[in-house]
């Protein structure tokens, strides 16, 4: 996976998508289209498959939106859900909890995160363990 394309995954499928697929069953297939009848391909593109961010300011507009996308999904559920609801991810597992679900989208994220801080880090970027963890000087 290419810097690029790693930026396209967390930003169009980081979490926003993910949120609104396991709260809403909305997962941006196509009218019609059965998670049962979909195959791995399907799930997981090949990497010459993944579309890729071209510069910067696209991938801060895409996280800007993914989000929002987040805050409006979890915003819309009773408390109770998250606890209460479980399902099986469309692409296969166990069945967890909404709670859960989104536990490991979050995680998901978070480990993109890293992977894209140590590939800037092998490109000679300066990045340093504050933009890692988000530590910033006011």
């Amino acid at each position: 996976m290419t810097v690029g394309q790693l930026m396209m995954h967390c930003a169009s499928f980081g979490c926003g998508k993910a949120v609104q697929g396991f709260i809403k069953g909305d997962w941006g297939s196509p009218e019609g289209t059965k998670m049962e009848d979909l195959n791995e391909e399907d799930h997981i593109p090949s990497q010459t498959a993944l579309p890729s961010i071209e510069n910067v300011e696209e991938a801060i507009k895409l996280l800007d939106e993914d989000k929002k996308l987040t805050i409006s999904c979890i915003s819309e559920l009773d408390e109770t859900e998250l606890l209460k609801r479980s399902l099986i991810a469309p692409w296969g597992g166990q069945e967890l909890t909404l709670f859960q679900h989104l536990l490991q989208m979050i995680s998901h994220l978070n480990q993109h995160k890293g992977q894209l801080f140590y590939y800037l880090k092998l490109m000679g970027k300066n990045v340093n363990t504050n933009d890692l963890w988000g530590v910033y000087d006011e």
